[in-house]
């Protein structure tokens, strides 16, 4: 027998709670990861882990969260510094 329906609402309540918010940044936090962006575009990591720890040494007060925005917003204009190869 299947799941009753208010089992599959509680579900469906449940997905949407622990779904990820799509807030725009703030102008503070645009402006810090252009910061960001601009010195991996001057530094040109040779990977993502290596802009993340370029990132990390520029940057060590500012979460992780942060600095992975800021490796794919460069990988998403076209400012990426090097093609990323996976394994």
């Amino acid at each position: 027998m299947g799941p009753s329906v208010g089992a599959s609402k509680s579900a469906i309540a449940c997905q949407q709670m622990w779904a990820a918010p799509s807030t725009p940044l703030s102008t503070e936090t645009t402006i810090l990861v252009r910061s960001m962006t601009d010195v991996l575009v001057r530094e040109r990591p040779e990977s993502a882990a290596e802009a993340l720890r370029v990132l990390r040494l520029m940057f060590p007060e500012y979460p992780l969260s942060l600095r992975l925005v800021a490796v794919a917003s460069a990988m998403k204009w076209g400012e990426r510094p090097a093609p990323y190869m996976p394994r």
